[in-house]
């Protein structure tokens, strides 16, 4: 801590708070699902993690302060600018991205890449002493992060990107607020299918949805609001805690203009659909975004604190960021401790104390390790055979995070590269180790089937590189040039410009992507990140059927039908979701109800005839069914269900059935 300890506080206690509640919360979840408790427990609980998360913030704000002024020895290293080597060593890193986006041979710039990061560990120049020194703080520090915040918090409350994986996550806060003593996560409350689990047994370790329900059984209101509303603003602001946080350890004094700077690569990183962009902004109301802006920066940082044994608590933080960010995400089993290993071994040194501080780092990440080997065994032969997908090469993985072009090649340079531009020579070469671990293991081509089979799934492969800090990484090169002027002011002026011109080459390359139209982004005044009409339409249905009564409705509309609360179930929320949950109903229910469902999807697969239609709406008890007034066959399906007894009516696109009576065999429910 340094002279102005106020400033530092006030900047690490917001992240700090949220690690030591949302970590103690996510614990207490992980057990009251282990226990088979429902969430009237965790409502009980949630005001003790409350009162101790308070008592450790209060216990680490008096050890910071304790700490403020540092003893004065060992003396810290003198920032040095980077050298020739370090320049020749970016310089040949932009020339391979360079061959890459030209169409370079992914396995030629994945050898090469790895081969001068090899190099450079090798023959690079060495420092004696292992010391870092926090950068002094400034009055403006405070004011200047919080004008970011909220700036973030606006661009997130605007900007509107709906996503369908909400049917998951918003209907497991409204099954726990309907059923709040059913055991958690026990059973399917997407479609109402006896005896089956929840989807998938990963799920299990989220907590993000169970505070979502908290909070909304507190406010009296559907847990869409809290999600959509109270919390992304919330979480925006965090993830510029936390960005400020890890930008200080890496670029020391020069920490504001590169975190100027990574606000704007993120609001330019939209230009896939899996861009770290796209998990920024624009989709802070679910939890994965949440655990790649806030959760694994904060995880690198407190790594750095512990392999410098710098603050008293910084393991607790370290351990206790890591269970947050499985709360956030089941990505973070696999996550959290890579980005937390990584970043202990990278800055490892060839000494005791090094090598002492590393140990003890990496034993934080025995929970989400131990978690992990739990959940891998609730995945029976059953359900790994439902997600054996199509294997996806590494190659394709990274191609559909940082894009193609001008995209490409600045996120690849950072990769293998931003580390040549850090003014601190020992943050070089952690972040050189933390980049060469990252090239050797996570984007080998020839490991990516064994990460697909047994770390992220086949399809989702491409997770792997939320371990990076890439976006960081990439604020930190562009501003490399504000830094490298040193105290010549003939130097810093034009510099200053090629810094700013960059980042504005980059913005303008993207046109802002992750805002675009293009990018399925609008921008309007704050409300639900839904599709306004399907979504009107979805409450409609909800709002005219029994409670737990089975409905056919439009994919776009099961979707959101299913995160309300007092729950009705439609035949098929998403099809991929039928194909997981085909293991307990067997193949030939799923593809009954998904022949079922092509009826009112128009571009859904072959349709059954017209009796099997109206007998299997009478086996799964339909009671309502929504259509499309676009439908090409709605004239059939009226002269159909008009047969089968149900009567019609019209709403805003979209035409209505409902049945006058339900079949005697009844037995839908809970």
């Amino acid at each position: 801590m340094n002279h102005d300890g106020r400033s530092e506080r006030a900047l690490a206690a917001p992240c700090a708070a949220f690690v030591l509640f949302f970590g103690g919360f996510t614990l207490c979840a992980n057990i009251a699902v282990q226990l088979g408790l429902g969430l009237v427990w965790l409502q009980w609980v949630t005001p003790v993690v409350l009162v101790a998360s308070g008592l450790g913030l209060w216990w680490l704000l008096r050890s910071w302060r304790r700490d403020a002024e540092p003893p004065p020895a060992p003396r810290p290293l003198e920032l040095v600018r980077p050298g020739r080597f370090e320049w020749t060593a970016l310089v040949a890193a932009a020339l391979l991205a360079l061959l890459r986006v030209l169409g370079g041979s992914y396995l030629l710039w994945w050898g090469l890449a790895t081969a001068l990061l090899t190099a450079c560990i090798l023959f690079g120049r060495r420092e004696s002493e292992w010391v870092m020194p926090e950068p002094h703080s400034r009055r403006g520090d405070r004011r200047f992060v919080m004008a970011l915040a909220l700036l973030s918090a606006a661009v997130t409350l605007l900007a509107h990107r709906p996503d369908a994986d909400d049917a998951y996550y918003l209907n497991v806060a409204a099954a726990a607020l309907d059923q709040p003593a059913l055991p958690l996560f026990s059973s399917d409350t997407l479609h109402g299918i006896p005896g089956a689990p929840t989807l998938l047994p990963n799920y299990r370790v989220h907590s993000i949805e169970l505070l979502t329900a908290l909070i909304a059984s507190v406010l009296g209101c559907e847990p869409i609001w809290v999600a959509h509303l109270l919390l992304p603003p919330v979480f925006a602001a965090l993830s510029v805690w936390a960005a400020a946080l890890y930008l200080r350890a890496l670029v020391g004094t020069f920490w504001r203009p590169a975190l100027s700077v990574w606000l704007l690569v993120l609001l330019a990183a939209g230009t896939t659909h899996t861009a770290y962009g796209n998990f920024a902004f624009v989709r802070l109301f679910q939890g994965k975004a949440v655990m790649v802006c806030v959760a694994l920066p904060l995880v690198a940082r407190y790594a750095l604190d512990s392999t410098a044994g710098i603050r008293p608590g910084s393991w607790l933080l370290l351990a206790l960021s890591q269970v947050a960010a499985v709360g956030l995400s089941a990505n973070a089993l696999y996550a959290a401790p890579l980005t937390a290993g990584l970043t202990l071994l990278g800055s490892w040194r060839p000494s005791r104390a090094s090598t002492r501080h590393t140990t003890l780092g990496l034993l934080a990440s025995v929970y989400p390790l131990a978690l992990a080997l739990v959940v891998r065994s609730g995945f029976d032969r059953k359900v790994a055979l439902v997600n054996a997908g199509a294997a996806v090469g590494m190659e394709q993985a990274l191609a559909a995070v940082i894009g193609s072009g001008t995209q490409a090649w600045f996120w690849l340079a950072a990769l293998t590269g931003a580390w040549a531009v850090l003014p601190d020579p020992r943050r070089r070469r952690s972040t050189l180790g933390f980049a060469l671990g990252v090239l050797a293991l996570l984007l080998n081509p020839f490991l990516d089937r064994l990460l697909a089979d047994h770390v992220t799934g086949r399809a989702l492969l491409w997770r792997i590189l939320w371990v990076v800090p890439l976006p960081a990484w990439l604020a930190a090169l562009l501003s490399a040039p504000l830094w490298s002027a040193g105290a010549d002011p003939w130097r810093r002026t034009p510099l200053a410009a090629l810094s700013v011109t960059l980042a504005a080459y980059l913005a303008a390359s993207s046109g802002l992507a992750t805002l675009s139209r293009r990018n399925g982004t609008e921008l309007h005044a704050p409300g639900l990140k839904v599709p306004t009409r399907e979504y009107e339409a979805a409450e409609r249905l909800v709002r005219t059927t029994p409670r737990y009564a089975r409905v056919l409705a439009p994919t776009t509309l099961s979707t959101w039908v299913a995160s309300f609360r007092d729950r009705r179930y439609p035949v098929v929320v998403r099809p991929h979701y039928l194909e997981v949950l085909a293991a307990w109903i067997g193949h030939a229910e799923a593809r009954k109800r998904l022949a079922l469902q092509a009826w009112v999807d128009a571009e859904a697969g072959d349709r059954i005839g017209s009796a099997r239609f109206v007998r299997t709406l009478d086996q799964l008890e339909v009671q309502a069914v929504v259509a499309e007034r676009t439908l090409p066959w709605l004239t059939e399906l009226q002269e159909l269900l008009g047969g089968a007894g149900f009567s019609s009516t019209r709403h805003r696109g979209y035409v209505f059935f409902w049945r006058a009576a339900v079949p005697a065999q009844s037995t839908a429910g809970p």
